[in-house]
């Protein structure tokens, strides 16, 4: 591994208290003294305030975040992301929460961070909101289909009539039967990401907003031993991997949909590489958890009926096929909401049941950003009608309106001003009257201390706000990617768009399926085996149906689970044990990650490994191409067995390791760069860390790809490179040397690699290239 050594600290280096190399894990300790190299920094200095800059301090810009640990500098200036945390932050009513559990080291408590903090158990932090069971005439629950909710605890719905639960065996253990939280802070934590509506309880318990609000102001640290995040930036500005894959009709997108849901968070998992936040390492290795709590915007009174914030996982299985037909309800088994015009709208349109049930539970939210633009002037006066029949205070109104012509269009999804009263949170729901006549009318109770739902202004019951119709489809297309667009789920079911990018014709895209849970990964090795892997998981379920339905408890709970450090190698998940198509048999068990996927029985890539060689038995995959499927699937086999890191434990153990790190959890500048140069070398192929890839990549080859990188001669040359790098045709060798002959630019990019000697002649080199990559 590698040792960072600074100057200020040679000389004390015999002087060390403890200098024996540290592994959160003791049995994967990664430390090689023969495979160390000693890299001195002389530009730090001890201070600890390398990356301070005047113009980024907090408290001078923070107009749009309100937040007390970063500045709006470091929000991008296009109008959706402004808008959207400023947006987020008003619906909710405060800025946004998220705890996440500390890394507790030796030294950790003994920070001077910790003087003014609260213990986690201090009760003004939570509070209890009752769960709302009937709601309002546009909302109705999945499982009574009305706006009274069916309270039956035990998941038995009588709507299932082909239901068999007797089958059904659910592995709990004693420690969960006995409530597995150890305290009021970790059942709040779980509620902040995901709440049953069906548990026994008549309450839930969530963090108090107003109170944590207001001693953040006092305090960075209000609860010791967790990390606080307020602002949507913190979960928003992470890095992820999401591929979108086309399906050649309705049916086939939703029954991989329903599938990959279910896959979702064993590679949340399997790719964890965030390791710390807010400048500690913590006891989680995902991005999942923040994000999540980073883009939440359901207020107060919605905590009491919306079970999860907008990014989480998927609210309902959608494929109208055998396994989930006869067992809906079991599987569905978390009651959502659904909006009543939205569904009764798309059953019109004769839209299945299913995918109408699903669309109208994304309707559930508000419209958080919306571009000018994006509605007709008719839609832009209808929304006026009905923002004047909820209250005749026409100020009010000129203030929540008069931002038409501004470029993002903030103001008009805004119906709540900087300068309202702090008193004034939320309206009364509208209520519809007189459906039959298909109008707009309704009849409002207004209370001014109330908010506005904006769901109710933003759609007509009858759709019908634009004459033209052409422009009705086109906008009633974007209205829905408003919506969808800001539901960011585990996995996402994308129609196709209606006319391609010149709005010329039909467009060809087919019915998509979009998989979101992935950490973005240290190489462009392991990206593409998560691209490559997950693309060839989907062909297999597809060809072989498999049915891998769990209930939507159980799929909450593996990703909640998903996010816990090391859990690739030390959670275990619930996951069928049968996944014939039409199968009775609904037992389900709790396995590791690499039992599920490597099991000799009904392994998923153990079956995927015989299928590609089925492919190429066929003549339909290539050497080339089977022989490099394979080296991905044993990369994830050694990386599910542990004998290599998640991107998350090789950097969590390279800061234990690291000499400036003081046993506290705390990532100081010093560590902070060496982070960033880590990975920028890793990147550059300057260095090849085995313990995180194993035997998979070839240094040498990863430093002629880093060195034709920084090609900017030609986009031409780039692309004739990256294909004679892969060994694609020998003939891209050709024609790759006759553009280098005189490429001087070329040269001096690449004098630094060990083909140093042939830079004179540039046909010798490239020869050279090619032979490497053959």
């Amino acid at each position: 591994m590698i040792q960072y050594v600074y100057d200020d600290e040679i000389e004390n280096k015999n002087k060390e208290k403890d200098n024996t190399p540290r592994s959160c894990n003791d049995y994967n300790n990664v430390n090689d003294s023969s495979n160390t190299q000693d890299i001195f920094i002389s530009s730090l200095k001890k201070t600890d305030s390398l990356f301070e800059c005047e113009v980024f301090k907090p408290e001078q810009t923070n107009k749009y975040s309100k937040s007390a640990l970063i500045t709006d500098m470091t929000i991008s200036p296009h109008a959706r992301y402004v808008t959207l945390t400023q947006n987020i932050r008003k619906r909710r009513g405060t800025k946004i929460v998220s705890f996440n559990p500390i890394y507790k080291d030796i030294n950790t408590e003994k920070m001077d961070h910790w003087k003014m903090s609260l213990d986690c158990n201090d009760k003004r932090l939570f509070k209890k909101v009752k769960k709302k069971l009937t709601l309002d005439e546009h909302l109705i629950w999945n499982k009574s289909m009305t706006n009274k909710k069916i309270i039956d605890r035990k998941n038995n719905n009588p709507r299932d009539e082909v239901l068999n639960t007797s089958n059904f065996t659910l592995a709990m253990t004693n420690k969960e039967e006995n409530n597995n939280e150890n305290s009021l802070m970790d059942r709040v934590l779980k509620n902040s990401l995901f709440a049953n509506m069906d548990d026994e309880g008549d309450y839930i318990y969530v963090y108090n907003r107003e109170f944590i609000q207001e001693y953040s102001e006092k305090c960075k640290n209000p609860i010791k031993n967790y990390v606080y995040l307020d602002a949507m930036f913190f979960g928003m500005s992470m890095c992820c991997q999401q591929l979108t894959m086309s399906f050649p009709t309705v049916d086939d997108a939703k029954y991989v949909y329903d599938q990959l849901a279910v896959i979702a968070p064993l590679f949340l998992a399997l790719t964890a590489c965030t390791p710390y936040l807010g400048g500690f390492l913590t006891e989680t290795d995902t991005r999942w958890r923040v994000i999540s709590n980073s883009v939440d915007c359901r207020t107060e009174e919605e905590l009491s009926y919306i079970c999860k914030p907008r990014y989480s996982g998927i609210s309902l299985y959608i494929s109208n096929e055998l396994p989930l037909k006869r067992n809906y309800y079991f599987y569905n088994d978390v009651d959502v909401i659904l909006d009543k015009n939205v569904y009764d709208k798309l059953k019109k349109e004769n839209v299945d049941e299913y995918l109408a049930r699903h669309i109208a539970s994304l309707f559930v939210r508000d419209p958080i950003v919306v571009f000018e633009g994006s509605y007709s002037e008719r839609d832009i006066a209808t929304i006026q009608k009905k923002i004047m029949e909820l209250s005749n205070d026409e100020d009010k109104i000129k203030g929540m309106v008069e931002g038409s012509s501004s470029n993002s269009l903030s103001s008009k999804v805004l119906l709540d001003n900087e300068d309202r009263n702090k008193n004034d949170s939320s309206i009364k729901e509208m209520n519809k009257s007189n459906d039959n006549n298909h109008n707009n009318n309704c009849h409002i109770e207004y209370n001014n201390k109330k908010d506005i739902n904006m769901n109710k202004i933003y759609l007509s019951d009858n759709f019908e706000f634009i004459e033209d119709y052409e422009e009705k489809v086109l906008s009633s297309h974007q209205h829905f990617e408003n919506f969808q667009s800001t539901n960011w789920n585990s996995v996402r079911f994308k129609p196709p768009p209606i006319l391609d990018n010149h709005f010329k014709g039909p467009s060809s895209i087919g019915w998509r399926v979009e998989f979101r849970t992935p950490d973005i990964q240290i190489t462009d090795f392991e990206n593409s085996c998560v691209v490559t892997l997950v693309m060839l998981l989907s062909k297999f379920i597809l060809k072989e149906r498999l049915n891998l339905y769990i209930p939507m408890t159980l799929l909450e709970e593996n990703l909640f689970r998903a996010s816990k450090r090391e859990a690739l190698t030390k959670e275990k998940f619930y996951f069928r044990k049968d996944l014939s198509y039409d199968t009775l048999n609904n037992e389900f068990e709790e396995k590791s990650i690499y039992d599920i996927f490597f099991n000799e029985t009904n392994g998923l890539f153990f079956l995927c490994y015989k299928y590609v060689d089925e492919l190429f038995k066929e003549g339909l995959l290539n050497q080339s191409a089977k022989n490099k499927i394979d080296e991905y699937i044993e990369f994830v086999k050694q990386r599910c067995s542990g004998k290599i890191c998640t991107g998350a434990m090789y950097l969590r153990n390279f800061i234990l390791n690291h000499p400036a790190y003081e046993k506290n959890s705390y990532i100081n500048s010093k560590i902070n760069y060496d982070i960033c140069k880590l990975i920028a070398d890793i990147g550059k192929g300057l260095i090849i860390p085995q313990e995180l890839l194993g035997v998979f990549v070839d240094p040498y080859k990863e430093r002629i790809k880093s060195d034709i990188r920084q090609i900017n001669e030609s986009q031409y040359l780039k692309s004739l490179a990256y294909k004679y790098i892969s060994g694609e045709d020998y003939t891209q060798y050709l024609l790759l040397n006759e553009v280098l002959k005189d490429d001087q630019d070329y040269c001096t990019c690449t004098r630094r690699t060990i083909y140093e000697e042939s830079m004179d002649n540039t046909v010798e080199f490239a020869k050279k290239m090619y032979e490497l990559s053959a």
